[in-house]
């Protein structure tokens, strides 16, 4: 895959939805900032965030203008197939247009919603698939916060390496690498529990 072809693909990803089996990923737009504000305010997702504020719809909006001029990234609501309910929000972004590498955040699930289904673990396959899948990325990068054991935990059995601590703006986070080949070994791990939830 080749720079335009890559960049084709990012641009088709953010006016399509991705369907999984429980949930779905649908590309978040200008229109979604209020739903998104007020899933970001809440305590626990500011603290796994640190985000050392409350946002307003106006901030959304104006984070919307500069992410709409970019070919690069990649933005999506996670939404319960069946009820269409917002349950939270995941990303790619600084996708490498030769393909070398992206990075995976901006990732939150609803805590009202959490302990229902695996969510979490679908959105971050479907949006993993994506990746290394259809955008040809040899490797996934993110950053989770050091006491996040959920996250961590999931990534642990993604294969994501150990990683190094670092810390950005005095917090300790996690910085941690997939490879595309550490994915699709590791990928089936979880594919069962999708499956069974899906029939429930």
């Amino acid at each position: 895959m080749d720079q335009d072809e890559r960049v084709s693909s990012i641009l088709r990803f953010r006016k399509e939805t991705v369907n999984g089996k429980i949930i779905y990923l649908k590309p978040l737009t200008k229109a979604d900032s209020g739903d998104i504000v007020r899933l970001r305010n809440k305590p626990r997702n500011r603290y796994f965030l640190s985000q050392s504020c409350e946002l307003t719809v106006a901030d959304q909006e104006h984070w919307f203008e500069g992410y709409d001029k970019k070919n690069n990234d990649i933005y999506w609501g996670i939404y319960k197939k069946g009820t269409d309910t917002f349950l939270g929000t995941i990303r790619l972004y600084e996708i490498d247009l030769n393909g070398r590498s992206c990075e995976e955040g901006s990732y939150m699930i609803d805590e009202d919603y959490a302990d229902e289904a695996p969510y979490a673990v679908e959105s971050k396959m479907l949006a993993l698939d994506i990746a290394f899948d259809s955008l040809q990325i040899k490797t996934v990068v993110n950053d989770n916060r050091s006491d996040n054991k959920v996250m961590n935990g999931i990534d642990d059995r993604l294969g994501f390496d150990k990683g190094s601590i670092r810390q950005i703006n005095n917090v300790s986070y996690r910085h941690r690498s997939l490879t595309v080949e550490d994915y699709h070994e590791n990928r089936i791990r979880f594919s069962d529990l999708i499956d069974y939830w899906s029939v429930r």
